[in-house]
């Protein structure tokens, strides 16, 4: 029926010609009936069946029109449905790529930082200060390898104070020895002196 009223929109099929002729076809099947029942002759039976012919000779190719309309209708549906889910299809491929890239981004990025502040430390720079701003494991373990360099900033910069101290203590005792020796010296000459005369 659907397929017969798109054919009746577009103006193939005349939607009163159709109810014209399945009026004809049955109101002609249902005398062919009462003259089987009543007994008719062969020549009245013969001029209805005639009759229904007819009629279902100018049904035919409307019906026909209408189931290829209906077809060609239902192949485009079905073509649209193949557009749309490939259409669905593409744009979710997509999305998912977009998230995979950057929920990959998210969790690359903190260890390219944490790795380069390794290197640098590495080369002898405590105070690379690097941060990373993530709550994971990640995080953790860059937050818990920046107070480690921060505390061997810490016991590098104590180092170098003992060192200083100990240099200090060093050119004191030094300078001590060399007064020592000096007064060993005065007083050997001295007794050297008191020993000869």
């Amino acid at each position: 029926l659907a397929a017969l009223r798109s054919l009746a929109r577009s103006g193939e099929v005349n939607v009163g010609s159709l109810q014209n002729l399945l009026d004809t076809y049955e109101q002609t099947f249902s005398r062919f009936l009462q003259t089987v029942r009543f007994k008719a002759s062969p020549q009245e039976q013969e001029q209805l069946l005639q009759i229904m012919q007819q009629a279902s000779d100018g049904v035919e190719p409307i019906i026909d029109r209408a189931v290829r309309s209906a077809i060609q209708e239902s192949e485009q549906a079905h073509d649209e449905y193949r557009f749309a889910m490939f259409l669905v299809t593409a744009i979710s491929l997509s999305l998912g790529i977009l998230l995979f890239y950057f929920l990959a981004k998210s969790i690359t990025r903190p260890v390219i930082t944490l790795k380069e502040a390794v290197l640098e430390v590495g080369k002898g720079n405590l105070n690379s200060g690097f941060k990373v701003d993530s709550r994971d494991e990640i995080g953790t373990l860059a937050r818990t390898f920046a107070d480690m360099s921060s505390n061997l900033l810490e016991l590098l910069k104590g180092v170098r104070t003992s060192g200083i101290q100990v240099t200090s203590s060093s050119t004191h005792i030094a300078a001590a020895a060399r007064q020592l020796e000096a007064t060993v010296n005065e007083q050997a000459a001295s007794t050297m002196h008191v020993v000869s005369t």
